[in-house]
């Protein structure tokens, strides 16, 4: 019952505030209606006046200008003493020349000239008429030389009303005038006058000159009381504005006043009646709308509340279902974590197996154990993330991604899978997309990763092509759309069966499929992501010829770089390559590393010290020239840009010396390009191979490995690597044990964005990472001012190439951010692009200005100092370990051993805070235990 007197109360007071709303704006609409029409019709009167005005003045000044030019005339006729018959002979030319200019009737000029009244059309008053007793002769004395014009009277002679203009002569005793009828003044104001709007003059005392009315002429309105006329008077004489209202008689009229050249005043007077009368059937109308449009609101509510109980009883009625779905859901959730929980242990434990088996017929079965435990989890992790997508807990996070990286993955993840069916992959990529985009790169790579999988899955021969390309964005010049497209020629799909394709475990052409794994939840759950981050899932296919899925999906650009071509088939090694990689010494091989940059080379003998191998340097191509000739070397890494002399050049040099003893020696090109095309650029210009950098320790030992004679490697089984060299696993890297480690002063490389994680997986261990930054803090300023020297006198060869090293430094050290300015300089200084170069060259300099302090600040003393166990001074801060806590719970999801064991190597170097270290504690010992599920509760 309260519920019930609540909303009848909320229906009753809502009710009032839409009625109160709609009489505020009925009111506002009014006013302002209102005031456009006061402002129309001051407007017209306005007009009216002026325009009557402008009449008047030019019809009277004629009159004036007659005046004037005969009294010049007159006056000088009196200086010259001419006689009274010459002035009554020029009196009557002039008075013919008036009618002649003058459109109206006039008596002619006329005057008391020299003491005698002369008149120009020869009458001749009563005796009894004394000209100096006149009004026009005593005005226009007492006016003293000024035009005058006497206010109207009706002419004996004519009947008309007429007015005199007169002027006084320069004798001081004379004067000239002439009489001018008002009959035009009166066709003026009646031809402007109209219904509702009257045009008038008045004299200085008010009375009616010129009136619509004709017989209103003659009045005298300000004697007239409670006329319009008189209300008119009253109120101008009330008011100094030009416009203003006068209420009479129940009608408001709108005045406006405007001045004539001889003082008479033109008034328009308006009767706002119909205005105003034109202005109701709007209002009226509004409010007939208003009322009716209430009444709706009312009958809608009250529909409404009749519609609730309905929809409460409806309510009622479906909670059940909704129950069952989502017990449903949570059974399936619940479910596919139970299952992982084995499925982790088992996966954990293999693994276990394949790295530390050296049986051969073991690890073939280890290899399956982990193929299908991967399908299985691919499996659980499906039915997982469809019971999410019901019960509405994805979400779509966006990062700053980079394309490349996202590609290779996709390409890794499907090629081995396609090989086992001996199918072709083909990759359309468009190179000209920009590589730095925003978005949520893990669920764009799972929506591809299911649309690839299930094309090599439903592809018994053929080919699968995956095509990625984009399209600017219209409406945001800061986005594009992602264009994503997987074609197959594959068994295709029915027609009738595209409408269930992605209905959740519904699989097609059961008969045909039955033998292809799936729970048939992939595409229902590849559809819901897509849409979730805004796009659509297309599909185009013809039964028994194949099958295309599309999407296009927008993307925020971060950067404009362009991701270039992308070498696929280099960076697809498979998990058996992987675990053939062993471990050797090579104490007798002899190797030679050319490269201008000293940091390039000290990271080289950093990665191979393990080996043991016998490593030479040179920092130029000549240096590797002369150095080549005094003996043979098994490998000889060189880099390809160098100044002067670059990789390709030494390389021409030394196969064509026939007296070289490296002649046929295996040589590799080091280079940062690893777009596609670069192998057989390189190989093509003569290399055996290519390493890009920074150099993978791994693929520079698999491929000393490979290249390295027989006879002078050892494998790790036969020489027992650890225990000759004395080397263990240090803070998550593979190297000689180090004397020292990072201080409190290495907290000011975080500040600079120097990536030390980075800088250490480059360099192998602490030792060496603080030697190269040495190097490079020791080179640094020599480095930048010889870059800006060659910026300065436009060197822009040299530039590039300057810039190409210090790149590779910069990335060696973990100086990644400064890496990529120096990468788009030297692309520039490739293309020619020196616009480019001299817009953002300032910039890479004063970034490599910064980086000088901190680097000071560490050697200074010329050592780095340690604790008493010789374990990282830095504490890892809050972010770190929020970004650690993500990647091992992103890591524990997928069941990714190797990557949690980086994660948690890589934090070896930090000391976690006293506030996290029992939670870190748990987390290592549950990642031990391969319990990924305890992971993920814990996080």
């Amino acid at each position: 019952m309260n519920k019930g007197l609540a909303k009848i109360w909320k229906n009753i007071i809502f009710f009032l505030i839409m009625i109160s709303f709609f009489l505020v704006i009925i009111v506002l609409y009014y006013n302002n209606l209102t005031r456009k029409t006061i402002e129309n019709i001051v407007d017209n009167c306005e007009y009216n006046s002026v325009s009557s005005s402008e009449k008047i003045n030019k019809y009277l000044a004629t009159g004036n200008d007659c005046i004037a030019i005969t009294a010049y005339n007159l006056d000088a006729m009196l200086r010259q003493g001419k006689s009274t018959q010459d002035i009554l002979e020029y009196l009557q030319t002039q008075t013919v020349a008036v009618d002649n200019i003058v459109p109206e009737e006039t008596t002619g000029v006329y005057g008391y000239i020299n003491e005698e009244y002369l008149d120009g059309i020869g009458w001749v008053p009563d005796e009894d008429y004394v000209p100096t007793e006149r009004p026009w002769y005593i005005q226009a004395m007492a006016d003293e030389g000024q035009l005058v014009t006497l206010d109207p009277y009706v002419d004996a002679m004519t009947g008309e009303v007429t007015t005199t203009m007169a002027k006084e002569l320069s004798d001081g005793k004379s004067v000239v005038a002439v009489d001018m009828s008002l009959r035009e003044l009166q066709s003026i104001v009646e031809d402007i006058s109209g219904e509702d709007e009257k045009v008038m003059v008045l004299s200085c005392d008010y009375m009616v000159i010129c009136h619509p009315d004709s017989s209103e002429v003659g009045v005298n309105y300000l004697e007239q009381d409670g006329s319009l006329g008189n209300a008119v008077v009253k109120a101008y004489n009330g008011t100094e504005d030009d416009s203003f209202k006068v209420d009479y008689d129940g009608t408001e009229y709108i005045v406006y006043a405007a001045y004539l050249d001889n003082g008479w005043i033109c008034m328009s007077v308006t009767d706002t009646t119909k205005p105003y009368m034109s202005l109701r059937l709007p209002l009226i109308l509004t409010i007939i709308v208003s009322v009716v449009f209430v009444a709706f609101l009312l009958v809608t509510m009250i529909l409404s509340s009749r519609q609730e109980i309905k929809a409460a009883e409806l309510e009622r009625t479906s909670l059940n279902a909704v129950a069952a779905n989502q017990a449903k859901s949570q059974f399936l959730a619940n479910m596919s974590h139970e299952i992982r929980t084995p499925i982790n242990a088992i996966l954990g434990m293999n693994e276990m197996v394949i790295r530390e088996s050296k049986d051969a017929d073991i690890l073939p079965y280890a290899r399956n154990v982990r193929t299908s435990g991967r399908t299985l989890l691919g499996i659980v992790n499906d039915i997982l993330d469809f019971s999410k997508i019901e019960s509405g807990k994805i979400e779509i996070i966006p990062i700053n991604y980079d394309l490349s990286s996202l590609i290779v993955d996709l390409a890794v993840m499907i090629e081995s899978r396609a090989d086992e069916k001996g199918l072709e992959l083909i990759y359309d990529i468009d190179p000209n997309m920009p590589k730095h985009l925003f978005g949520d790169e893990i669920r764009i790579k799972q929506v591809i990763t299911n649309l690839l999988t299930n094309a090599v899955k439903y592809t018994p021969d053929g080919s699968v092509t995956f095509h990625m390309g984009y399209e600017d964005d219209e409406v945001d010049e800061n986005c594009i759309l992602l264009k994503v497209s997987v074609k197959d020629t594959g068994m295709g799909i029915h027609p009738e069966d595209i409408d269930k394709l992605f209905s959740k475990f519904e699989r097609l052409d059961e008969e045909n499929n039955r033998n292809i794994e799936g729970t048939g939840l992939g595409l229902n759950i590849t559809k819901n992501l897509i849409e979730l981050m805004g796009s659509s899932l297309s599909v185009e296919s013809e039964y028994g010829l194949g099958s295309e899925f599309s999407f296009s999906l927008k993307q925020q650009v971060t950067d404009r770089i362009p991701l270039g071509e992308i070498d696929l088939k280099n960076f697809t090694p498979s998990e058996e390559e992987k675990d053939r990689r062993e471990s050797f010494i090579a104490p007798t091989a002899r190797i030679l590393v050319v490269d201008d940059n000293e940091m390039n080379l000290t990271v080289f003998k950093s990665l191979v010290k393990r080996t043991m191998a016998q490593v030479d340097t040179a920092n130029s191509g000549d240096e590797g020239i002369k150095l080549s000739l005094s003996g043979r070397y098994d490998i000889i890494f060189m880099d390809h840009m160098m100044p002067v002399k670059d990789g390709i050049e030494t390389l021409h040099e030394i196969r064509e010396n026939e007296d070289n003893p490296n002649i046929t020696a295996p040589i590799i090109c080091l280079t940062a390009n690893a777009i596609s095309g670069a192998r057989d650029e390189y190989i093509n210009a003569g290399f055996d191979d290519y390493l890009t950098k920074p150099i993978d320790s791994e693929k520079l030992e698999d491929m000393m490995l490979r290249l390295l004679p027989e006879d002078k490697v050892e494998l790790e089984e036969d020489a027992g690597v650890k225990e000759k060299v004395g080397t263990e696993e240090y803070d998550g890297v593979k190297g000689e044990q180090t004397s020292t480690d990072m201080s409190d002063k290495v907290k000011e490389l975080i500040k600079v964005r120097i990536d030390v994680n980075e800088g250490l997986k480059n360099s192998g261990t602490m030792d060496s990472y603080m030697e190269l930054l040495k190097i490079f803090y020791e080179s640094l300023e020599f480095k930048k001012n010889e870059i800006h020297e060659l910026y300065e006198n436009k060197k822009f060869k040299d530039y590039t190439i300057k810039v190409h090293a210090m790149k590779s430094s910069a990335r060696i050290i973990g100086a990644a951010f400064l890496g990529e300015e120096a990468q788009a300089l030297e692309d520039a200084g490739k293309r020619e692009d020196f616009e480019y170069i001299s817009v953002h060259h300032d910039d890479f300099i004063e970034e490599l200005e910064v980086l000088k302090e901190p680097l000071a600040s560490i050697f200074e003393d010329g050592s780095i100092s340690t604790d008493d166990h010789g374990s990282p001074q830095v504490e890892a801060s809050a972010e770190i370990i929020a970004d650690a806590y993500e990647e091992i719970k992103q890591a524990a999801i997928d069941m990714d051993c190797d990557r949690l064991e980086e994660i948690i190597e890589s934090m070896n170097e930090y000391r976690i805070p006293d506030s996290e270290e029992q939670l870190w504690n748990k987390v290592c010992e549950a990642i031990k235990q391969f319990d990924y599920e305890t992971v993920e509760e814990l996080l």
